[in-house]
């Protein structure tokens, strides 16, 4: 089972909900992280931090999922030097429990070139 927790884009009733899940069987769960999540214009960006950030965890099997992820999100491998995003394990609340998942995490200077604002709500 694949974990990931999304707070943009990818999270029901937006653009890329359906286009990256479509047709999969898939759970999904309200969640919270802790980061900082920054307005981009078109898209949010996540980033370290302290704060709760808000989105969903969706579990699934297929590892086709994550591939279609990756592709969307610019991530071609850890450490990649042509990433625009990286994936990282992170640790996100849902309900009472703990659970382990991927997150797309965006370098900091990225967020200085598109002019992020920071939304300090958590929510996108």
């Amino acid at each position: 089972m694949t974990t990931l927790f999304t707070y943009g884009t990818l999270k029901r009733g937006f653009q890329n909900h359906h286009r990256i899940f479509g047709g999969y069987d898939i759970k999904i769960t309200p969640a919270w992280t802790y980061g900082k999540l920054y307005d981009l214009g078109y898209f949010p960006a996540l980033t370290e931090g302290n704060n709760k950030v808000y989105g969903e965890l969706i579990e699934f099997d297929n590892p086709e999922i994550l591939n279609r992820v990756d592709y969307l999100e610019g991530f071609k491998g850890k450490n990649h030097p042509h990433n625009y995003y990286e994936r990282r394990m992170v640790d996100v609340f849902v309900g009472d429990d703990t659970v382990t998942a991927w997150a797309y995490f965006l370098n900091k200077s990225k967020i200085i070139e598109s002019d992020g604002e920071l939304i300090t709500s958590g929510v996108w």
